[in-house]
């Protein structure tokens, strides 16, 4: 498997392990998403858009897209949130999530 690939099958996995941390999310869904494009944005104006960088950095924030587009809800509950989800609430802050992200 290369390099590009191996960051597109891993990206949601880590993403999932991620939210397994205990943390708080942003209230703001337009930061949410104004911070994610920026980040993929520099990552690929840095690295390339097709390098394994750039495909793993979108392919850990596709978990989050059910925020933003319906995706299919078995149940009546999101695939990667709610009640099935990885995602747990926590002490983590935003800010300092966005200083260990910055590292």
């Amino acid at each position: 498997m290369g390099s590009r690939a191996a960051a597109a099958v891993f990206g949601i996995p880590l993403h999932l392990l991620a939210d397994s941390v205990p943390h708080r999310d942003n209230a703001s869904r337009r930061f949410e998403v104004g911070s994610a494009l920026l980040v993929a944005a520099l990552v690929a104006a840095r690295r390339g858009v097709g390098d394994a960088a750039t495909v793993g950095a979108l392919s850990a924030c596709a978990p989050d897209l059910e925020h933003l587009v319906r995706l299919p809800q078995p149940r009546g509950s999101k695939l990667f949130h709610d009640r099935r989800g990885w995602h747990r609430s926590g002490r983590f802050s935003t800010g300092s999530q966005l200083v260990l992200a910055a590292l």
